[in-house]
This record gives C-alpha cells, sequence and structure tokens, in this order.
C-alpha cells in the first residue's frame, strides 16, 4: 500500500491559459492583448501538432511567461518566438515552425526592433551566428539554461566563451577584460 496520494492535474484548457497569460501581461505591463491571445493559439498549436508526432518535447507556461516578459522589454516579437519555441528544434522543425507563423500568426512576425550584434574581434558574421547570438541572449536574459550544439569544430566553444564575456560585462559594469581576450 503507498503513502502517497495520487493526485491527476488536469489539463489547462485553452481559456485558462489565455487568462494566465494575460495576468502576465499586466504582471509585465504589456499591453498588446491581442499578441498575448496569439501566443497561447500559437502555443496550443504547436504543441497539438508535436503531441501527435509522440515528440517529448512540451511547451509549458514559462514559455509563454518568458515570451511576454521579453515583449515587456521591446525585444524582437518575432526572434522572441523563434528562440523560445524555434531553438530546441532542428533546422526542419524551426523551418515548419516559421511557417506556421508567417501563415497563421502575423501578429508575432513583428519586428519591433533591431538587434546590436556584439563585437568580437576576428569574428565572421553570418545569417545563422547572429541568430545563435540573438537566442543566446535572449535565453540568459530569461534565465533560460543554454547548449550549443554543432559540427565538430565550427567555432562553438569559441562563441560559449565570447558570449559568456559578452553576458557578463552586460551584468558586472567592474569587469574590463576585452571580449577577444
Amino acid at each position: 500500500n503507498s503513502k502517497f496520494q495520487i493526485i491527476e492535474f488536469p489539463e489547462i484548457t485553452i481559456d485558462e491559459l489565455k487568462e494566465i497569460a494575460n495576468g502576465l501581461a499586466k504582471k509585465f505591463n504589456y499591453n498588446n492583448l491581442n499578441v498575448v491571445n496569439d501566443l497561447v493559439d500559437f502555443q496550443k498549436e504547436l504543441s497539438d501538432s508535436r503531441k501527435n508526432k509522440q515528440d517529448p518535447q512540451c511547451f509549458t507556461i514559462r514559455d509563454i511567461a518568458a515570451s511576454i516578459k521579453a515583449f515587456s522589454q521591446d525585444k524582437n516579437i518575432y526572434d522572441t518566438v523563434i528562440t523560445i519555441y524555434g531553438s530546441r528544434f532542428d533546422k526542419k522543425v524551426k523551418t515548419k515552425i516559421e511557417k506556421l507563423l508567417n501563415e497563421k500568426y502575423p501578429s508575432l512576425c513583428k519586428k519591433t526592433n533591431n538587434f546590436d550584434v556584439p563585437q568580437f574581434p576576428g569574428c565572421f558574421y553570418n545569417k545563422p551566428l547572429i541568430s545563435a547570438i540573438k537566442s543566446i541572449l535572449l535565453s540568459l536574459q530569461n534565465h533560460r539554461n543554454v547548449i550549443i550544439t554543432g559540427n565538430d569544430e565550427c567555432g562553438k566553444t569559441q562563441l560559449a566563451f565570447w558570449m559568456s564575456k559578452y553576458y557578463n560585462q552586460l551584468n558586472n559594469k567592474d569587469d574590463k577584460t576585452q571580449i577577444g581576450e
């Protein structure tokens, strides 16, 4: 006989999720409830499509909260959504996510500001690197863990070094070490 009482927590309905998301928007002083509601609809649609494929990846209220918090800090909506919802998948799935966003959720495709790419000495910038930098910074700013993956000798370790130095400099004004050192 077990000493534990099993309590089944029912799945949250879409209306309850929207109510929670709207409460988070109020908490973070974010007023665009159309974007918030579209985010919830997008997450629900994406979650349902992933469940059909028996995918262990799941999206939670934490993903909604991190997105809304980033929106409230005037982070680029599209980059935020792609980072939070797409960066955990390979390029093929990420492309499908981008297609879903563009076809059904135009409010989540708004590019609300420019991104200042940190300058690393001797670095050649390309689209995948800039995308990785955006994702890493957004993740770290939202207290999310980051795992950098890629082929051998593609620069993962160097990027991790540069990004950790840059992020530490952003958060510790006393650190005078140059990023490239």
